[in-house]
């Protein structure tokens, strides 16, 4: 299978060199000193004291370099950065190509079927621990978990086969025939930890024993629980005291990707997280007041990361 990584960051870097190592075709999109990092001494995976290095069958930084046809997209990119590449993209999309999206939040599988065939569309939902350390080096924690399946469940294509070369690469890979319900319940963990994380500028460990910020996660995930449910997606309310448990067993200096590129001054993911719960809440006319005041709270600082991008464009 001829396979496209764009964005070789955290997950897509882990998930591509991954692919690599078991013998699989890749082409890897990267930029700045990663790309030039991967281009010269390959990409390289460590975890606990053990590292392997890879090298793709091409690293690129500019789409036109890829390929002209590939089996396999994995849009790897963070959210906010989806509607440039889904343009970037559309020359290497034959009626035979899969698009797989990998994003935390709830909106983009569905902005990608918008564009492309819906038909051709598998929504990923990433469990794991990885961050990219260094420019070509990448460490994780824990072997990475994917849920994937169909945007349109009378779709053709055989979400087995990816998962069976996922599974081959060393990661988990399970197929479900409900995957909006797997992306609302990623959402329900990471839009609070994100958020609550961002206003109080403080690791998991910090603001889950605080009893204000514990009451507060606990109400942004029976948001999230009710906006779910409001459209049909069966949410359980349980699963506010079992994501309660889970923060509690998480590393205390733990902290989210959204919150990391915030205190980095970066553009985050804060409208694919809590803006989406707080714009689809609002469609379908459920109360969001927690999730309304972390993006509140947050938003004017997205703006000036946003202009700052747009300055240096």
């Amino acid at each position: 299978m001829r396979i496209l990584i764009y964005g070789a960051g955290a997950i897509g870097g882990y998930i591509g060199a991954s692919l690599i190592s078991s013998g699989e075709s890749v082409v890897l999109v990267a930029r700045g000193e990663h790309y030039k990092k991967i281009y010269s001494d390959g990409l390289t995976l460590t975890t606990s004291g053990e590292s392997i290095t890879v090298r793709p069958k091409l690293i690129i930084d500019k789409i036109q370099d890829a390929p002209p046809e590939v089996d396999l997209v994995v849009i790897s990119v963070k959210a906010w950065q989806v509607p440039e590449v889904a343009l970037a993209i559309r020359s290497l999309i034959s009626s035979r190509t899969v698009l797989m999206t990998v994003q935390n939040g709830v909106e983009i599988p569905n902005q990608i079927a918008q564009i492309f065939d819906e038909n051709q569309v598998v929504a990923g939902v990433f469990k794991g621990i990885s961050e990219l350390v260094f420019p070509g080096v990448i460490s994780y924690t824990n072997k990475g978990h994917l849920t994937l399946g169909n945007i349109n469940q009378n779709s053709v294509i055989s979400v087995n086969n990816i998962a069976d070369i996922i599974r081959k690469a060393g990661l988990d890979a399970v197929v479900t025939n409900d995957i909006q319900l797997e992306l609302w319940r990623k959402l329900a963990m990471m839009a609070p930890m994100s958020g609550i994380g961002s206003i109080t500028r403080s690791p998991v460990g910090k603001w889950r024993s605080v009893e204000g910020t514990r009451q507060m996660a606990a109400d942004a995930i029976k948001e999230i629980v009710e906006v779910a449910q409001a459209q049909q997606i069966d949410l359980p309310i349980e699963t506010v005291t079992n994501l309660l448990k889970f923060y509690d067993n998480l590393n205390s200096s733990a902290t989210a990707s959204m919150q990391r590129d915030i205190e980095s001054g970066k553009p985050s993911e804060l409208e694919y997280q809590n803006g989406a719960v707080v714009r689809i809440g609002n469609h379908y006319g459920v109360p969001v007041p927690v999730n309304t005041y972390i993006y509140n709270t947050l938003i004017p600082q997205e703006i000036v990361a946003r202009d700052s991008v747009d300055d240096l464009a």
